[in-house]
């Protein structure tokens, strides 16, 4: 997937240590009310899922001149959404133009012909998942976002490499597991794109995460103001307020 032009930087892994302790201030991960059915066990594996996928918010951060993951241009927001901004160069036929806003990725995955390709997200100006989360006044789909997607590329090359992997799941979310489990052992990297009628094959349901990142935590410090400093400001009129801030200033 496409990332904003930063250039990125070596990280050295002698402080993993201090990574540990400092998963637990992650502010952008937040764990949703799950069934308490499997007993503790259970809570016990999605803690260390969390902590797995904190690790990797640090290595991605570390990489990206502190940046947390984000799937937004920062500039998005001086346009009127994805229709403005990908308009002039035809992003629907043709998603890897570098003019086009970067698409959501989904992985390496097996198509119709039996050939493998990128499955990614395409851009529609009523759903478009390419802000954090779509507020009723804005554009896109509201309550839709990138804050559902924790899944996609690039991020989950600092997990295990997969858009479905064991450890987005909570052990006591059954039914989000039941949608994906067919999925956790196939060797590609995205698997059942073509559910609810697409091209390709179809083996298993693509599923969400059990977690979820925080969308006020991705949108520019100055839209989510703490309300003495003047409140909620819309980040569509501010221009700059789809710029995600970086990952210290999350923790």
């Amino acid at each position: 997937m496409v990332q904003n032009p930063r250039r990125p930087l070596g990280f050295a892994r002698a402080d993993l240590g201090a990574v540990l302790v400092s998963v637990t201030l992650l502010v952008v991960i937040v764990l949703p009310v799950i069934a308490w059915g499997g007993g503790a066990s259970g809570v016990t594996q999605s803690m260390s899922n969390l902590t797995t996928l904190g690790i990797a918010h640090i290595l991605y951060a570390a990489d990206w001149n502190g940046r947390q993951i984000t799937w937004t241009r920062d500039d998005l927001g001086f346009y009127g959404g994805m229709d403005d901004y990908d308009g002039p160069y035809q992003c629907q036929f043709n998603p890897i133009d570098p003019e086009c806003h970067p698409r959501l990725i989904a992985g390496w995955g097996e198509l119709a012909s039996g050939s493998w390709g990128i499955w990614a997200y395409l851009p529609s100006q009523s759903i478009a998942p390419f802000v954090p989360i779509s507020f009723p006044d804005g554009p896109g789909f509201p309550g839709w976002g990138t804050f559902y997607f924790i899944t996609s590329a690039p991020f989950h090359y600092y997990v295990n490499g997969r858009y479905h992997d064991a450890t987005y799941y909570a052990p006591n979310d059954t039914t989000v597991i039941a949608d994906v489990e067919p999925c956790l052992d196939d060797p590609a990297e995205f698997v059942g794109g073509a559910c609810g009628g697409g091209v390709g094959p179809c083996t298993c349901n693509p599923g969400w995460s059990s977690y979820i990142l925080s969308p006020a935590a991705m949108f520019h410090p100055d839209v989510m103001r703490a309300n003495a400093n003047g409140g909620f400001q819309d980040p569509w009129a501010l221009g700059y307020g789809l710029e995600s801030p970086g990952h210290s200033q999350t923790e």
